[in-house]
């Protein structure tokens, strides 16, 4: 997801849970190391500058909803041993990546009722080609088209973007 053009930075979502999403820009993510994720690409180092286009597109925000929706491409903060009781003190909502290599349909529902288990809302992004070596398991996004997505599409809960610019943001 480099360099994400400022069009492609704020949307409305209708459906479901209606709120506006924005793509802010920051300095990155400070791993820039996981084989799955080249999101950290959408970065600068320049503060000013990242301060100017973050502030044009949140001057597109109208409040109609009474909801904003933010997401980066960069790391926050570290939970590498914080349960999901932990985690979800801060945060009302987990986003889960789903079809990558060695998943099952076990395991994606799993993933699914452990976020609702904890968090208010569940987003769920269908792993899609990017430049890093883990590539999507097509035979693992077909399971979850088939035998998880029915069960949640619905769920106003959950949010499913089985392509990761569903939202109207990003590349």
């Amino acid at each position: 997801m480099p360099n994400v053009p400022f069009d492609c930075r704020y949307s409305k979502i209708l459906e479901k849970n209606p709120r506006e999403i924005v793509l802010l820009r920051g300095n990155g993510c400070k791993w820039r190391r996981c084989r799955f994720c080249d999101y950290h690409t959408d970065f600068s180092l320049d503060e000013q500058a990242n301060f100017q286009l973050n502030s044009k597109v949140l001057a597109q925000v109208t409040g109609e909803f009474g909801r904003l929706e933010v997401i980066n491409s960069g790391s926050f903060c570290d939970l590498d041993d914080a349960t999901p009781e932990e985690i979800a003190k801060y945060f009302n909502q987990v986003c889960l990546l789903q079809g990558l290599p060695g998943q099952s349909k076990e395991s994606m529902l799993r993933d699914i009722e452990l976020g609702l288990k904890y968090f208010d809302r569940v987003c769920v992004n269908i792993m899609v080609e990017n430049t890093k070596p883990i590539k999507p398991d097509y035979g693992v996004i077909e399971i979850f088209k088939r035998e998880v997505y029915p069960l949640y599409k619905d769920n106003e809960q959950v949010d499913i973007l089985l392509n990761n610019t569903d939202f109207g943001v990003g590349v």
